[in-house]
């Protein structure tokens, strides 16, 4: 048994293993109330925010199962062994738009489903971009829009974007790298 924060977590227990893990854990709280708790888990990821020089920011649109249609995005992955952050967000946004950037910076890291998922999205801006082709792994099927600055940001505005994506926006407006 191990304290973390006054809760007593014990009895972990794999439930599922393939790209991501779910576990189930017991844990008594504070209060001695003892509860059970699923959770998943993966490698961490990135999410890109990327503008070309005609000031558009490159979006995809990509098959989600989950939800079982298809979104639009930026440009995500994750971070694969040995890698950081910094590197898979340069591999990413090559391997799924074409785009290879000169500058990459770090925005921020934030938990996106910390209720549901251990998880770190790590977010960065992208410019100084050049195009040299998609390397789309086999099960991608990922289609490059541009938007227009102005467009992206009214749909920010809109509520049209949610999450890492508006976050992104608004640290990178915030930081005057557009």
């Amino acid at each position: 048994m191990q304290e973390i924060d006054g809760f007593q977590v014990f009895d972990k227990e794999l439930v599922f293993e393939d790209w991501f893990k779910v576990y189930k854990q017991k844990a008594i709280q504070p209060t001695g109330k003892e509860f059970t708790y699923c959770y998943g888990e993966q490698k961490d990821g990135v999410i890109i925010l990327a503008l070309t020089a005609k000031q558009e920011v490159v979006m995809i649109k990509e098959f989600r199962m989950p939800f079982k249609k298809t979104l639009t995005q930026l440009p995500c992955g994750i971070i694969e062994e040995g890698e950081s952050p910094k590197e898979a967000a340069a591999r990413e946004l090559q391997e799924e738009t074409g785009y290879k950037a000169k500058k990459i910076v770090r925005l921020t890291s934030m938990y996106p489903t910390a209720g549901m998922l251990k998880f770190t999205s790590n977010l960065f801006f992208a410019s100084e971009l050049e195009f040299v082709g998609q390397n789309l792994e086999e099960e991608e099927n990922i289609e490059v829009i541009l938007i227009p600055l102005a467009e992206f940001e009214q749909m920010v505005k809109e509520g049209y974007l949610e999450g890492g994506m508006m976050l992104a926006y608004y640290i990178s407006k915030d930081k005057e790298l557009f």
